[in-house]
């Protein structure tokens, strides 16, 4: 996975979004304790830590205090969640395969940290659709390891929102960490 693949997820979560700002964004997502406005400010917040950490190398030194508003306006919130994605995209873009990242789980290769940002970014991008009442996965693995031919934003233009799931092996992700899967939302929010 590459940059380009956490742009397609961006653009494919924006896609689905912006024609809901004016939905309710503080809608509870149930089973979480999140709004739709506070786990897309979270959805914005993970691809920053993950270029920060693909950057800052193996060790868990960093002091950065990372925060998305939850309480900013939708529109500030989407315009965040594209700003952080493309920031990773660069920085996955920018760093060759033998480059690694800290990560909780384990040090990560630039194409994990890309793995991880899409899901972040379509799985939220779902549990917001959960919050307005919408949303019923469907899974299938499907493509190449990566979202960019998975997506299939044709599918995504029809009304579904795509969701990533990235499979991880023990001692941390990316290459050979499992297949990327995909699974959309086939009942659309209006």
């Amino acid at each position: 996975m590459r940059g380009e693949d956490v742009r397609a997820a961006a653009d494919t979560a924006l896609e689905f979004l912006e024609p809901r700002l004016g939905r309710d964004w503080s809608a509870a997502i149930p089973g979480m304790d999140f709004t739709v406005a506070s786990v897309l400010a979270h959805a914005a917040q993970g691809p920053l830590w993950y270029c920060l950490d693909l950057i800052g190398g193996t060790a868990d030194e960093a002091a950065f205090e990372i925060t998305v508003r939850p309480d900013a306006d939708p529109h500030a919130l989407l315009r965040s969640l594209n700003s952080a994605a493309r920031l990773c995209a660069m920085s996955v873009d920018a760093h060759p395969s033998s480059a690694r990242g800290f990560h909780p789980m384990g040090a990560s290769d630039p194409s994990g940290f890309a793995a991880m940002a899409c899901a972040e970014i379509l799985v939220h991008t779902h549990d917001a659709a959960t919050g307005w009442g919408g949303g019923l996965l469907c899974g299938s693995g499907v493509g190449r390891p990566g979202v960019g031919a998975a997506l299939s934003l044709a599918g995504a233009r029809h009304g579904c929102v795509a969701v990533s799931v990235v499979g991880a092996r023990p001692g941390g992700v990316g290459r050979g960490a499992g297949r990327a899967g995909v699974a959309l939302v086939h009942r659309p929010v209006e």
